[in-house]
């Protein structure tokens, strides 16, 4: 066997070291650009937003240069002589306006109906045809997990009344 003579040995290296090579150019460009990218856009945004906030005329936006008393109403001077009040005066040739007489209407005097004295016994709707009765209810000590709590009571087959 012949053994390689030291200029033909060729050296295997693991990748490409820094600096060297398309390969390591390629991997800065993807690593570095894109967040470079992103800061300048964002900053692109930034200005472009101020100027568009300039634009709007937000100068008075601020606190004002002196802060003024708020004013508060006051009762007006007294008049001295009270004012005559103002008279009508004919135009001629201008047609006479005739008062018209006042019609007496009648409105028919609704009642009000005077608040129940017993509880209601019945109930209809015939809108929704529902004709029911009505049962006085009440509620009851009930005790749940441990704990006591009241509970209204529920009328079977007919409208609770609660008292």
């Amino acid at each position: 066997m012949v053994e390689p003579e030291i200029s033909e040995v060729h050296q295997v290296s693991a990748g490409p070291e820094r600096g060297e090579g398309p390969a390591w150019k390629a991997g800065v460009l993807r690593r570095f650009h894109i967040p470079e990218a992103l800061m300048v856009l964002g900053v692109v945004l930034i200005v472009a937003f101020a100027v568009l906030w300039a634009r709007q005329g937000h100068e008075d936006a601020g606190l004002p240069a002196a802060v003024q008393p708020t004013p508060f109403p006051t009762a007006a001077p007294p008049t001295p002589t009270p004012t005559p009040p103002p008279t009508e005066t004919p135009v001629p040739g201008a047609p006479a306006t005739v008062a018209l007489p006042t019609i007496p209407r009648s409105t028919p005097a609704v009642a009000t109906p005077a608040p129940a004295t017993s509880p209601p016994t019945r109930i209809v709707i015939p809108a929704i045809n529902l004709d029911a009765p009505v049962v006085e209810v009440g509620w009851k000590v009930v005790e749940r997990d441990g704990q006591t709590t009241t509970e209204w009571e529920v009328a079977d087959y007919a409208a609770g009344f609660h008292i």
